[in-house]
């Protein structure tokens, strides 16, 4: 026996019967493959995919597909095709997340990022990103949602689930604005990307875009603008350095097309895009090897030592 939302917890023990048998009452549950608790709360589920986000991708790094052997936009196909949909089942369900709980998530999904490029942790993280065509994993979560969204906007009438998100839509939009949910959810990430229109008009006539024109509405609001975002950021704060031509804003970057076209230069390339992060990074001290003393990140990377 599962019971939501209780405002007070009841000292006396209670007892649930199915006949003659007794139901158990318990704090949490699986359903779907989902872990539910009595507060509706997301931390556990979050706080799961994180490790299940880690613990995936170094599992396959230890059978022997790691990025000094292989390039990095394999393991990126990989990692996007295996390891992301694993961790991020059900996320579509996640509302009013903490940011502490995000924090978790995005940090083991940057930790992946620059491992399977071999970049240091200090290396910037819009560099890390925009090198391997990846984006932070707020985005993708948010997409997941958005995709969602259109698919129960497109489902036929005679469904049950359409018509209790009809109905539940309706009342939102009327004014009973709940603040918790998955409609206030998807209310408020149409807002934060401009997409309020689509809403507007399924409300009105009932119509919404296809399942691929939707898709593409997606990745052009969410995708394509983080990423032309971050890259005028880096040109910004590097306007000397032609960080530009290593960077991919609608792919992977050319480096590692390079060197996936021969094989030979995988570790020049490598190791040319882990300077330019380090370029791009902020400077923090680090101790040289020759001279064994602390200067500056970029001493290290460049073999400028005083010695």
């Amino acid at each position: 026996m599962f019971v939501i939302n209780e405002t007070v917890k009841h000292i006396q023990n209670r007892t649930f019967n199915i006949g003659l048998d007794v139901i158990k009452e318990t704090d949490s549950h699986t359903h779907l493959g989902l872990l539910c608790d009595v507060s509706l709360s997301n931390n556990a589920q979050i706080r799961e995919a994180s490790i299940k986000l880690r613990g995936t991708y170094m599992s396959i790094v230890k059978n022997g597909i790691q990025s000094k052997n292989i390039n990095s936009i394999v393991l990126r196909t990989i990692y996007k095709s295996v390891v992301i949909p694993k961790a991020l089942f059900g996320c579509e369900t996640w509302n009013h997340c903490a940011s502490s709980d995000m924090k978790h998530i995005e940090t083991a999904h940057r930790f992946c990022v620059k491992h399977m490029q071999r970049f240091s942790k200090y290396t910037n993280t819009a560099f890390s990103y925009l090198t391997i065509d990846l984006v932070p994993v707020q985005l993708e979560i948010d997409y997941r949602k958005l995709l969602m969204f259109g698919q129960l906007c497109r489902l036929d009438a005679s469904y049950l689930a359409k018509q209790i998100f009809v109905h539940r839509l309706g009342r939102f939009v009327n004014l009973d604005r709940q603040s918790r949910g998955f409609t206030p959810d998807m209310f408020r990430l149409l807002q934060k990307y401009e997409l309020v229109q689509y809403l507007e008009v399924f409300c009105t006539t009932g119509v919404f875009p296809s399942k691929f024109s939707w898709e593409r509405t997606l990745k052009s609001m969410i995708f394509h603008k983080w990423k032309s975002k971050s890259l005028e950021s880096l040109m910004r704060g590097h306007s000397d350095i032609p960080v530009s031509n290593a960077l991919g804003e609608s792919g992977c970057s050319p480096v590692w097309q390079l060197a996936a076209r021969n094989r030979r230069l995988h570790r020049v390339c490598g190791e040319l895009l882990v300077c330019l992060g380090k370029v791009n990074s902020k400077p923090f001290p680090q101790k040289c090897k020759k001279c064994n003393l602390l200067v500056d990140n970029l001493a290290v990377t460049f073999s400028v030592c005083v010695l």
